[in-house]
């Protein structure tokens, strides 16, 4: 009996310390998802005769700033940007009377900077309105913006200036309005009744002003009148060539060393070491690094069916450190490329091992084909019709009056674009802002194309597609 009754109360004991042990202890829930809510938007937006001072917006939970200096833009402009904290769960923007003008509208995005901070939940789009005078201006301005070069939407900063701005500070100084280009579209909401000069800049350093290497631009000369605006308003962009960014791409003459790496490794283009078929339509490569040492390239053969391709010629750039292959291709054929023992050899005299690559060429039936009508009202005697495919020109043509076909096509996806080649040097050309003077319009066809093998895909680019390009 003594037996059972101590071990019940040693049972009881493990149950109450566990117990114990359990009292305080978070045991979980669901995870909190909720973005914070703001609890007193009628007290600080759209506040009239705002004559400075805090603005103070509470939310129901503890929040953090999240890049707030990519994310916080004030429209238009303060010479200063607002003073802005937080304090446990309210949001404090400082906005002393002497940033302010008289008589305007005001707009604070804070655009997603704005978070909780248990799970980093994110309250979307925080704006706020206010102006200094007794009424808000009303009037909107809205626009495209598409890259020149491509045809594609872009996206950046679009800004405004006074109309009276001589052309050649456009983007030299900090603009009046800014806002956010996304996705080729862009709008101004609460503009006074003015007229503006407006632009596009790609800020790489965040000072509204066009002073980065390989920061992309656009402006356009004719004032806009916000009373009146053009019903299609669309700002081409563009990197000036001047502005382009080379310092970060190599040189294309090859630095040589003294000193080997000792290796003789190599790689091919394209791939035939995979799968894939290769396309006869392409030129194959031996690409041998940045070291290739010598080269016999007659220790390179080239089997077509098992058959010696005595016409195989090759071209060694090595400067590049490229040997380019020009066998006698067929449709649908078994080749085997044979890289002989020590048809490379580095600087101290080692020699690559022997090496034999089994592929196979495209047939017929393995291409597609696209052909294309092009709406008249698109045609234009300087016009270029281009197919890309992973923004790789693959084809191109300046004969328009007729339908355009595009034949021995890899079965993958592709794009058309149509270039006005003002100058018909055969390539897009970028504008200049100290000249004024536009870039090449390239329009893009919005839809993709989707090739199949053995299949012809017929295309109609009408004039609903068309871009109209700015006065």
């Amino acid at each position: 009996m003594l037996k059972k009754l101590l071990f019940f109360g040693t049972f009881i004991a493990v149950l109450l310390f566990a117990a114990c042990a359990n009292i305080g202890t978070p045991q979980g829930g669901p995870k909190d998802t909720q973005a914070p809510k703001m609890l007193n938007q009628s007290a600080v937006d759209s506040l009239l005769n705002f004559k400075g001072g805090k603005l103070v917006v509470e939310f129901d939970e503890y929040i953090k700033l999240d890049n707030l200096q990519k994310n916080f833009q004030i429209s238009p402009l303060t010479q200063q940007r607002p003073r802005i904290k937080v304090k446990k769960k309210n949001l404090i923007v400082e906005l002393p009377d002497s940033l302010l003008e008289k008589n305007t509208t005001y707009h604070l995005n804070f655009g997603g900077s704005v978070r909780d901070i248990r799970e980093s939940n994110q309250y979307k789009d925080l704006k706020i309105t206010f102006s200094t005078g007794s009424y808000f201006d009303s009037l909107n301005l809205q626009g495209n913006l598409l890259d020149a070069q491509t045809g594609q939407r872009d996206s950046g900063l679009v800004l405004l200036f006074p109309a009276d701005i001589e052309d050649s500070m456009v983007l030299k100084q900090r603009p009046l309005y800014v806002t956010k280009a996304s996705r080729g579209g862009f709008m101004f909401e609460g503009l006074p009744n003015a007229s503006f000069k407006i632009a596009f800049l790609q800020d790489k350093n965040s000072n509204y002003i066009y002073d980065a290497i390989g920061e992309k631009i656009a402006f356009r000369e004719k004032v806009v009148d916000i009373t009146k605006p053009d019903s299609v308003l669309t700002l081409y962009s563009f990197i000036e060539d001047k502005m382009i960014d080379t310092s970060s791409k190599q040189s294309k003459k090859r630095r040589t060393s003294a000193a080997s790496s000792g290796t003789t490794s190599y790689s091919f283009e394209p791939n035939i070491r995979s799968k894939e078929k290769m396309d006869i339509k392409d030129t194959l490569r031996i690409k041998l690094g940045d070291e290739p040492g010598r080269i016999n390239t007659d220790k390179i053969r080239f089997y077509e069916n098992d058959i010696l391709d005595l016409s195989m010629t090759s071209r060694y750039d090595d400067s590049l450190g490229i040997i380019e292959l020009y066998p006698h291709w067929e449709y649908g054929s078994e080749y085997k490329l044979v890289l002989q023992k020590a048809f490379r050899k580095d600087t101290i005299g080692g020699g690559s091992k022997a090496d034999t690559i089994s592929f196979s060429s495209m047939a017929k039936e393995d291409y597609g084909t696209i052909v294309i009508s092009l709406d008249s009202a698109l045609y234009k005697e300087n016009a270029v019709l281009m197919l890309f495919s992973k923004n790789v020109e693959v084809g191109r043509s300046t004969n328009l009056s007729k339908d355009i076909t595009f034949d021995l096509l890899k079965p993958t996806s592709y794009k058309l674009r149509l270039l006005y080649d003002e100058n018909k040097n055969g390539k897009w050309d970028s504008g200049n802002l100290k000249l004024r003077q536009q870039p090449e319009i390239t329009l893009e066809l919005a839809k993709t194309i989707r090739l199949k093998p053995n299949w012809e895909n017929k295309i109609e680019w009408s004039k609903n597609s068309k871009k109209k390009r700015m006065k």
